[in-house]
């Protein structure tokens, strides 16, 4: 079964490249097998922000190749803002 996190940053890649689903897997890259520019993947962690309730620092963005990297990224970035506003789930 997929962790949340996983098909959240699919279902937003999917949707900003009008891609089924099916499409977009953890093991591909963002740039090489996706396309994904620089400014994409800002406007994709943006609206991944929106929805987790996390602050994705953009700077470490350079960092993340592949779908699977985005989605523990946006975990690692959830948890540490989630022990920062004292919430029980963090």
């Amino acid at each position: 079964m997929e962790r949340p996190f996983d098909s959240l940053v699919r279902h937003r890649i999917a949707a900003y490249l009008s891609l089924p689903l099916e499409a977009v897997e953890p093991v591909q890259r963002l740039r090489r097998d996706l396309g994904l520019l620089p400014l994409d993947l800002v406007l994709i962690a943006l609206s991944l922000e929106d929805v987790a309730s996390a602050r994705l620092p953009i700077e470490h963005l350079d960092s993340v190749e592949t779908v699977g990297q985005l989605a523990s990224f946006l975990r690692r970035c959830a948890r540490i803002e989630g022990a920062r506003s004292g919430r029980p789930d963090a």
